[in-house]
């Protein structure tokens, strides 16, 4: 089981509004000057993320250290652990909080299909109960509006995945939003795919690009 969950669906709803008012107001393609900390796969471990915060300084301009450090998420936030929703929640307020010093970017994990398979609709649903299909509508929402890159300093690119056959920094600036996934092989489709679900070669004899098992 889940558990309570601390925010109602009127609440819930709210914050993923004024999130998404502020994704609209950003580019597809994120500036981002550094100094700043980069996170992976959060995947719904509320206690993990916690942890990183606590041992490594959290986004607090009180306590912590936001206004030294931004901070870049670079997607995966739900599904498989047991608190996506409260992740989200924290991601999505600190954003709020800070727009200008912490940075959320779409993973995979950030879609309608596969939050119905790994866990996150089964949460919302389980936490929820009746309000759950406005719920999963306002998260499909704020998902279509994140970002899908970041750049560092003109040097570092972010994305969740890799570049796939991305030849050009425009071709990922110039993707438009809202996005949803679709199985349709058109060029934005393509490039969307690419950012979010590339994987680097086990081997280093494997040049170039191809189809990987997912």
């Amino acid at each position: 089981t889940y558990g309570t969950f601390f925010l109602n669906p009127h609440q819930f709803i709210k914050l993923c509004k004024d999130v998404t008012a502020i994704f609209r107001t950003e580019p597809t393609m994120l500036t981002i000057s550094a100094p700043v900390k980069v996170f992976g796969d959060v995947h719904g471990q509320l206690d993990d993320l916690l942890s990183i915060f606590k041992a490594f300084g959290q986004p607090d301009h009180l306590l912590g250290d936001i206004n030294v450090y931004k901070y870049a998420f670079l997607g995966d936030f739900v599904d498989r652990g047991k608190r996506s929703l409260e992740v989200v929640s924290l991601l999505f307020a600190l954003k709020i909080r800070y727009p200008q010093r912490v940075f959320l970017i779409r993973g995979n994990h950030e879609q309608d299909q596969l939050n119905r398979t790994y866990g996150f609709q089964d949460e919302i649903r389980e936490r929820f109960d009746g309000s759950s299909k406005g719920i999963i509508s306002a998260v499909n929402h704020v998902w279509s509006w994140l970002p899908i890159a970041g750049m560092i300093n003109e040097k570092i690119l972010c994305v969740h995945g890799g570049i796939g056959r991305i030849e050009t920094l425009d071709q990922i600036r110039n993707v438009p939003r809202p996005i949803t996934i679709t199985p349709a092989r058109d060029p934005n489709n393509m490039i969307l795919i690419d950012v979010l679900w590339s994987d680097p070669s086990e081997s280093d004899d494997v040049q170039g690009v191809m189809d990987n098992i997912r």
